[in-house]
């Protein structure tokens, strides 16, 4: 493979990081649907440790102690410890944005990024499905059910990280398909699991 576009590509993931991307979006969200003050920090505070942080964390840790090979978790058999942690973080933060009273669209990516990375976990035993693709998708479906079609430019990050994914090395077609269509089904549930939640 010609190094230039591989290491674009991964140049792309890295802009791309989905964990990145999802704490940037739910300091919009706050932004957009809390009131000013204290609770609007507190709420936007709270989804940014529990889906950025935290996720995070665990992959430094990880890497550190020689659990994962590398961040971009490009082994497969390694990444369900990760989901798994994650899982716990997003449930945890689920939890504290419905205590605290967050705006539903603020619980509902928390939402969407529980069963999601739950599939995640099953599907990896057999299958190393896009993260990059399954995180966009979904973020990409809640912008549109949010703000319309002024966020369509949102949804063309989905086959930017397409390329770079595939581009990398990192995944088949198969695979960023299967991330798109789980992250937009966990995208409609999470909407309607915060709905009924929240009562909105």
């Amino acid at each position: 493979m010609n190094r230039q576009p591989a290491r674009v590509a991964d140049v792309l993931s890295l802009l791309l990081n989905p964990t990145a991307i999802t704490g940037g979006f739910f300091l919009v969200l706050a932004r957009r649907f809390e009131p000013g003050g204290p609770h609007r920090w507190l709420v936007g505070g709270t989804a940014v440790v529990f889906a950025t942080l935290l996720p995070l964390g665990v992959l430094f840790v990880l890497r550190a102690t020689g659990r994962l090979s590398d961040i971009e978790m490009r082994i497969r058999s390694e990444r369900t410890g990760v989901y798994l942690w994650c899982s716990a973080s997003y449930l945890a933060g689920l939890a504290l944005l419905l205590a605290i009273n967050a705006a539903w669209p603020l619980t509902a990516l928390m939402a969407l990024l529980l069963p999601g990375a739950l599939a995640l976990t099953l599907l990896n035993l057999r299958w190393k499905v896009s993260i990059h693709a399954t995180t966009l998708a979904g973020l990409a479906v809640l912008a549109l059910v949010l703000f319309g079609y002024g966020a369509s430019p949102f949804a063309l990050l989905v086959p930017l990280a397409w390329w770079a994914r595939w581009a990398a090395g990192a995944h088949t077609s198969g695979e960023l398909l299967a991330g798109t269509v789980l992250g937009a089904a966990s995208a409609a549930v999470g909407i309607e699991a915060a709905r009924a939640l929240t009562g909105q």
